[in-house]
């Protein structure tokens, strides 16, 4: 089986949509099928042109599956934006190809806080009626990451939509490898997305990060990015200069696979600390999948997808986001109980190898694309 993924991005990134595609391929290569990727892009450094040129992609991918899907079985649509599914589900029918798309959050909850995502927050509600009203009707099948989202697609697609809920994945293998420790501090704590606040809760963790350290207790926080609206870097800054953390805090240059899986790989816990928004009450943060196959301990939040796999005290902490100290406490019982960091991060790796990986979820999502294709041959 030959299936034509049009991917609305520059494919292969460092981005976590990226990596979940790659573990779509690995996935349908398990079970012996073909698959084609086709990246849509426009490269441009000015914020301004890739606005404008954002316009354009929806009318490249439609001749990109115009021009490459008259071999394939089924076109699977990855990527953000109503025009852009618009454009190749049109493209698909046109070849008289089954169509089908990905959802690993609910459309347009995404509130940004950069200068850009507050001015497109007010065409918020347009896109998701247009998508919802206009262009979910017209696919054949949705593939998603969580059940409220199972629950929405229901909703809007046609009846005889084809719908399968495929958690976060993760590659165990790749990270079982043997790799060296980074040059750093130990311990640390380690954080890999851009900074968000209102997703993340990225001031919460800071302070409690600060709190842990005026308790007395050796830790540095390693930071991948640094990239982050100008108000909440001055409110990082202020916590940093406040508690006097500018050598515990460490901002490292973007880093290449190997180096990223090293600092993953080495660090005493993680904390993820989901706000609770309508993005996360529907999505499923994918670095959670990586760091229990690397067998770290999770502090997180009982919001989304999540509660539905981990159990607090067994195999993570729950915390409350907006409670800087309950999250240090946290912190601080996994760096001295070394029993209880030890067994919330083993039990974490057997739900990963058992519901995340890869290998673990091949027949689904194989499944899932076959009974597009039978569904189509028999209408």
């Amino acid at each position: 089986m030959e299936i034509l993924i049009v991917y609305r991005g520059i494919y292969p990134s460092h981005t976590a949509s990226s990596k979940r595609l790659a573990n779509y391929l690995k996935a349908l290569h398990y079970e012996h099928h073909n698959p084609i990727v086709i990246p849509v892009f426009i490269k441009v450094k000015n914020n301004y042109l890739d606005f404008i040129y954002s316009f354009l992609i929806p009318v490249l991918g439609f001749f990109k599956i115009l021009r490459n899907g008259g071999s394939i079985s089924v076109v699977f649509v990855y990527g953000p934006g109503w025009i852009f599914k618009l454009a190749a589900v049109t493209a698909s029918k046109i070849l008289g190809k089954p169509v089908a798309t990905e959802l690993n959050e609910k459309p347009y909850s995404i509130h940004g806080e950069g200068r850009r995502e507050k001015y497109l927050k007010h065409f918020r509600f347009l896109n998701r009626k247009c998508l919802e009203n206009i262009v979910f009707p017209f696919f054949d099948g949705f593939l998603v990451i969580s059940e409220p989202i199972v629950n929405y697609v229901r909703k809007l697609g046609k009846n005889t939509a084809v719908i399968s809920k495929i958690p976060i994945l993760v590659d165990i293998d790749f990270y079982q490898k043997m790799i060296e420790k980074p040059d750093c501090h130990i311990p640390y704590i380690i954080n890999t997305a851009a900074l968000n606040n209102h997703k993340d809760g990225i001031v919460n963790v800071f302070k409690a990060f600060a709190r842990v350290v005026n308790s007395g207790i050796n830790l540095h926080f390693y930071l991948t990015s640094r990239a982050a609206p100008r108000l909440l870097i001055d409110d990082i800054n202020n916590i940093i200069s406040i508690n006097n953390l500018e050598k515990r805090v460490i901002f490292l240059n973007e880093l290449d696979e190997d180096a990223l899986l090293s600092y993953q790989a080495y660090c005493c816990m993680v904390v993820l600390n989901k706000v609770d928004t309508e993005q996360n009450r529907f999505n499923f943060a994918t670095k959670l999948g990586e760091y229990m196959a690397l067998g770290k301990p999770i502090i997180t939040t009982s919001i989304g997808e999540v509660k539905h796999y981990l159990k607090d005290n067994v195999s993570c902490l729950y915390v409350d986001p907006s409670n800087e100290i309950e999250i240090s406490d946290a912190i601080i019982r996994l760096l001295k109980d070394e029993s209880l960091s030890s067994m919330i991060g083993d039990n974490g790796r057997t739900i990963a190898e058992k519901q995340f990986d890869v290998k673990s979820q091949s027949k689904r999502i194989s499944d899932f694309f076959k009974r597009l294709i039978s569904w189509d041959s028999m209408n």
